[in-house]
């Protein structure tokens, strides 16, 4: 990872969550919002995309990126989609697998500024059943929180983090929680996992297929195709040159023996016969010039031979080219419909609040400032949880008080035991002073 004018395809990452060097086993790139024009020629024509899946989570800040050029050599140039070499973002490591999102409140109700009998003093009712929250990004299952299983974590007791934990994946998946959630920080217990996949289509070029696998050994093809065109023209050039030579040897041998024949006959006197040999040297002129003619065209034929063979080789690569470039893409991968969910989800996160209606809570209120709260397990009872009175019911008391134990008889123990396992009414005079048996005023819990 020094080197990174080029793509040299190393295939670790530095992960500073996990603050090592990871072998990923692929390789990563990061598209932001100002890079699809130029990125969507790769997208749609590069056969060595795995897959190719929108983050709602990361985003460039999360990322060590370095800039590469397109492998243009490796993957070739589809025509009129990719006519430039872009630069693509290689991910060299990662900052962060854990962000935080926002922050809500835990409970989202004002209390009353009276001392009158009111619902919303009762927190009972601001925890679930009667109130629960969930947490969604409009695409998975949502999340299911209850407020009293949320633990304070770097905020205030009322306001909570909303956290994200994603990591590199050929899925893009990521899962969202809240921050102190039964006491879970980071996310390992429960959250909101990205069950539907994010992909989106890829698809290539039967260009980018062929550049990729092929076009060496094509280019080789022609080359050699060439080499044996322009050998063939050679051997056919070489051999019409000695022709020539062996043609105009023989006319020259041919004409000085008929020269010097003729001169014979001349001296001789026989007339005749030195014209014969006159016009046998004529004759042999004339079918050297004819000779010389046929071995000229026998020349051109080779050289134009050697040029349309050329030409059509040439010719046949680039009608080849032609053809991969105009063949419909094929599908690498089909995608997922995140591009719906994007649209119905507005691409953000939400918090739906539930709770009862105000009526219904009106008369919980009522009930549990009367009764109190069920309580479905063994404990020590507290007489003065609430300000004016409490209410307690018991199954099986057991009183053992020890001076109580001392100083009361059985019989009176055992009347003090069904009484509170009847249900007993404890008002606390030292409190409310002459607010004895007054269920007007509201008894809020202390």
């Amino acid at each position: 990872m020094e080197n990174w004018t080029s793509d040299n395809w190393n295939t670790n990452a530095y992960v500073s969550g996990i603050n090592k060097i990871v072998p990923l086993g692929m390789y990563y790139y990061y598209v932001d919002e100002g890079d699809i024009e130029n990125i969507s020629g790769v997208i749609g024509n590069c056969n060595a995309i795995n897959s190719c899946w929108f983050t709602p989570i990361f985003s460039f800040a999360d990322f060590d990126l370095a800039q590469v050029p397109y492998d243009t050599q490796r993957f070739g140039k589809a025509i009129g989609s990719l006519d430039t070499t872009p630069n693509v973002k290689r991910i060299t490591g990662v900052k962060s697998h854990i962000k935080d999102l926002g922050t809500f409140k835990k409970y989202n109700v004002n209390r009353p500024n009276h001392n009158l009998r009111d619902w919303r003093n009762e927190s009972r009712l601001l925890n679930f059943p009667y109130s629960y929250c969930m947490i969604s990004d409009n695409i998975n299952m949502p999340l299911e929180v209850r407020y009293h299983e949320i633990f304070p974590y770097d905020v205030t007791d009322n306001t909570f983090k909303i956290a994200c934990s994603s990591m590199l994946s050929d899925k893009g998946s990521y899962n969202i929680f809240v921050r102190g959630n039964k006491g879970d920080h980071l996310g390992t217990m429960e959250s909101l996992m990205s069950s539907s996949p994010t992909e989106i289509p890829v698809s290539s070029s039967a260009y980018a297929q062929w550049s990729s696998t092929q076009k060496a050994s094509t280019n080789q093809s022609l080359m050699n195709n060439l080499q044996s065109l322009s050998q063939a023209n050679a051997f056919s050039q070489e051999g019409i040159n000695l022709q020539r030579k062996q043609s105009g040897v023989n006319t020259m041998l041919g004409v000085t023996g008929n020269t010097l024949s003729g001169i014979g006959n001349l001296m001789t006197g026989n007339l005749g016969g030195a014209l014969g040999n006159v016009f046998g040297g004529i004759q042999q002129g004339i079918n050297y010039g004819q000779q010389m003619q046929q071995l000229n065209l026998k020349s051109d034929h080779s050289h134009r031979a050697y040029a349309l063979g050329q030409s059509q080789a040439i010719g046949s690569k680039k009608a080849m080219i032609k053809d991969l470039n105009n063949t419909p893409r094929s599908m690498m991968s089909t995608g997922s419909d995140i591009l719906f969910s994007l649209k119905n989800s507005g691409a953000r996160i939400d918090l739906y609040r539930y709770t009862l209606t105000t009526q219904y809570k009106e008369r919980l209120g009522d009930y549990f400032a009367m009764y109190g709260y069920k309580q479905a397990r063994v404990m020590s009872v507290n007489l003065r949880s609430r300000r004016d009175y409490n209410y307690i019911q018991t199954i099986g008391a057991n009183i053992t008080n020890k001076y109580i134990n001392r100083t009361i008889p059985k019989d009176h123990l055992r009347k003090l035991t069904e009484i509170f396992d009847n249900g007993v009414t404890i008002w606390h005079i030292d409190r409310n002073g002459g607010l004895f048996q007054n269920y007007k005023y509201d008894n809020v819990e202390v």
